[in-house]
């Protein structure tokens, strides 16, 4: 997420993992769901993006969430923030959403199309 210092960047993703982490979402194993917090470095690249997401991710496959392998390369993190405008709350909205979804299903797997539903 970009813009200027001041603008609020910071409490709007914040505010938003807070109120995800409270709303109790329960995985298929009987955990609830949790998005951990990922502060990136100013000097940050892509690939620090890419790791960090990955690292996320592997809390939702620690929590029962079979996770489809296509998930964690980096030409679906790039797609996926590409849809989100580069706007890391719009692309957490996004996974939430498909997290949701898969978490609904029952199967305990975490697949592409559940971002096409989202």
């Amino acid at each position: 997420m970009t813009g200027l210092s001041g603008s609020g960047k910071t409490a709007e993703i914040s505010d938003m993992l807070k109120r995800f982490n409270a709303s109790v979402v329960s995985m298929p194993g009987g955990q609830n769901a949790k998005f951990e917090r990922c502060v990136l470095e100013a000097k940050g690249s892509w690939k620090d993006l890419d790791r960090k997401t990955l690292h996320a991710l592997g809390h939702a496959i620690s929590a029962g969430l079979d996770v489809d392998g296509n998930l964690l390369k980096g030409d679906f993190l790039h797609r996926l923030t590409t849809a989100g405008a580069f706007r890391c709350g719009l692309v957490i909205d996004m996974v939430v959403d498909a997290v949701a979804l898969a978490v609904a299903r029952k199967d305990g797997r975490f697949e592409r199309p559940d971002f096409v539903v989202a």
